[in-house]
């Protein structure tokens, strides 16, 4: 019985070698400065799924006589603790309230334009404080509207930058994508990344290092990104046209930047593009640039999700293995890729949910992530 107990032993100690030894040829890790740098060069555990997407519900319609349903531009959700979902319905000035079957409880905001209490004028991104409120990051001015749960308007946030990303943290603060890419004009060469600021709307703290770019708008255009928070507050972003993710702690810095393998070469130039401007036909030099990814999301099992191009291709042309849904370990390791059920869509990611937000139908899919495979 000993015997057969110590060959069992030394079986699982040899399997948990060669499994450690397989898992690093899938990537190699350099420090730099502190952080970590990794490079994925294939998914961890294969070309085979480790999750897949079970449909769940459509929230949305085209037409009908409840306009309670009829989104214009749905932009953004959120889910609260008692599975209500919020959605941003952008075109409509409004936020829609609906229970955990997609049933209509309320709408938030008065559903016009304008800047008064309770009026959007670009509702872009909505989130759930830890205080159980509402929050929806507007524009023109830059500000963060505050509603309780049941929708009572509280207070507007004056912010110091037009974001077009924020989340919320465990304190209360609010983290912002900075502005860098949001300049008309004169463009700011010396922004950073991201922007913290207080309850009252005040910068507590800025970082995050921008992809230097001699042109102004090429500068502009690759350091969009996409961000999202964890459950330890680290701030998350994935760049849209660049191969670069990186994880920041919560004051700031930097704890890993990864890559992964493309099979394409990323391009940033400028070109003369002839356009009518004020009636006159002229060249004016455009930004080109090759689109990376789409959007950044964290399962329940703190696995980070990323909209990823596989390859480019004209927008004329639909292709369904265009784009994929990459996961990556809390590290920032590859470890597999799963096939996206609509993609041309935005995403937003909670729990085990992937809500994935269609702007040509009007309507939010709600999808249930259902794990395939135990992985030791």
């Amino acid at each position: 019985m000993l015997k057969k107990f110590s060959l069992l032993i030394t079986n699982m100690i040899v399997l948990f070698v060669i499994s450690c030894g397989q898992q690093n040829e899938t990537f190699t890790v350099e420090m730099i400065k502190g952080a970590r740098h990794v490079h994925n060069s294939k998914p961890q555990w294969g070309d085979e799924p480790i999750v897949a997407l079970e449909f769940v519900k459509k929230i949305g319609k085209t037409e009908g006589e409840d306009e309670n349903y009829l989104f214009y531009n749905p932009y953004d959700i959120i889910r609260d603790t008692q599975g209500n979902l919020f959605i941003c319905d952008l075109g409509n000035y409004r936020v829609q309230k609906f229970n955990q079957n997609g049933e209509y409880i309320t709408t938030i905001g008065s559903g016009r334009k304008g800047q008064g209490p309770g009026e959007f004028s670009m509702p872009a991104q909505i989130q759930i404080g830890p205080d159980g409120n509402l929050y929806v990051c507007d524009t023109n001015p830059p500000r963060v509207h505050v509603f309780s749960n049941d929708g009572l308007f509280i207070k507007d946030i004056r912010i110091p930058i037009n974001a077009s990303g924020f989340s919320i943290t465990q304190d209360g603060n609010i983290v912002l994508t900075s502005e860098l890419f949001h300049i008309f004009g004169d463009v700011k060469m010396d922004q950073s990344l991201i922007t913290v600021v207080n309850s009252d709307g005040d910068i507590v703290k800025k970082f995050g290092s921008p992809i230097k770019e001699q042109n102004p708008l090429l500068y502009q255009a690759v350091n969009r990104f996409a961000m999202v928070l964890d459950s330890d507050d680290n701030i998350h972003i994935s760049f849209y046209y660049h191969n670069r993710i990186e994880k920041y702690s919560k004051e700031g810095n930097l704890i890993y930047r990864a890559e992964r393998p493309l099979k394409y070469e990323i391009i940033h130039e400028m070109w003369m593009r002839r356009m009518e401007i004020r009636g006159t036909v002229r060249d004016v030099p455009y930004p080109s640039f090759t689109f990376v990814s789409d959007g950044i999301g964290i399962d329940n099992k703190k696995r980070i999700w990323i909209k990823t191009y596989q390859k480019q291709v004209p927008d004329e042309e639909e292709d369904q293995n265009i784009v994929v849904f990459e996961i990556f370990n809390r590290d920032g390791v590859l470890l597999s890729r799963i096939p996206i059920p609509k993609i041309n869509c935005m995403f937003r990611m909670q729990g085990n949910r992937v809500y994935l937000i269609d702007p040509k139908d009007m309507c939010i899919y709600e999808y249930k992530i259902v794990e395939k495979y135990v992985h030791f």
